[in-house]
């Protein structure tokens, strides 16, 4: 059956928290996530699988969430320490798929929301860089790790313009590879996560409006009084 779009419906911080979840709660995470299909910028209606890519994905990575660089990490990816320290150590990625081995390193960006023009989601300026530039160049960079990547998640809205991002700003090198991944084929890894995140949301929510109504009407009371 074809996937439906989707995703796109749901704000970014969401889809990220449930992919974090899945990752600290799915005994088979891996074995799932590196079957999943990877768009290369320069194969983009060619997906491939992500195992297939990186055969150090059998070693059971960590993923890494929104967890900023710290000052000695220099020493770890190979980075001149005032290079590192100077454009890199405020980098805060939404996740890292790294192995202990120093075989395996991805930075993953994720995007939602409804579909817009390029520099409007993937910019912050206009006219200027992407934001995401830096983890492109960061990953450039490491010098201790073999097989690397920068991958952006976006729901099936977004397609058109991340290719048009991706050929622009990042094309492929040596040794890196970059593309997309589709939040609409991780649903069957997060689509529960989202379930009981969006669920917790609309609860506290209902509940604030009940409170707010009290407030309302205990207002009334005092002005009727």
């Amino acid at each position: 059956m074809e996937e439906k779009e989707l995703t796109h419906k749901f704000p970014e911080w969401v889809l990220s928290y449930s992919l974090q979840k899945a990752y600290e709660q799915k005994l088979n995470f891996w074995k799932e996530f590196r079957e999943k299909d990877v768009h290369l910028t320069n194969k983009p209606n060619s997906p491939q699988k992500f195992s297939d890519l990186f055969p150090s994905l059998t070693e059971s990575p960590k993923l890494i969430c929104d967890k900023p660089f710290k000052e000695k990490d220099y020493e770890r990816y190979g980075i001149e320490k005032e290079i590192f320290k100077n454009k890199f150590w405020s980098l805060r990625p939404d996740f890292i798929i790294e192995n202990e081995e120093q075989s395996l390193i991805i930075l993953l960006d994720a995007k939602s929301g409804e579909p817009k023009p390029v520099n409007k989601i993937y910019t912050v300026p206009k006219n200027t860089k992407p934001k995401e530039k830096l983890y492109y160049e960061f990953v450039l960079k490491c010098t201790t790790f073999q097989q690397k990547g920068f991958f952006y998640i976006i729901p099936k809205t977004h397609i058109e313009s991340c290719k048009i991002l991706l050929q622009e700003h990042f094309k492929p090198q040596t040794m890196l590879q970059t593309g997309f991944f589709l939040w609409e084929d991780l649903l069957s890894i997060i689509y529960e996560k989202i379930l009981e995140t969006v669920v917790e949301v609309v609860s506290k929510e209902m509940n604030g409006l009940q409170e707010l109504r009290e407030w309302r009407k205990n207002i009334e009371r005092k002005i009727e009084k």
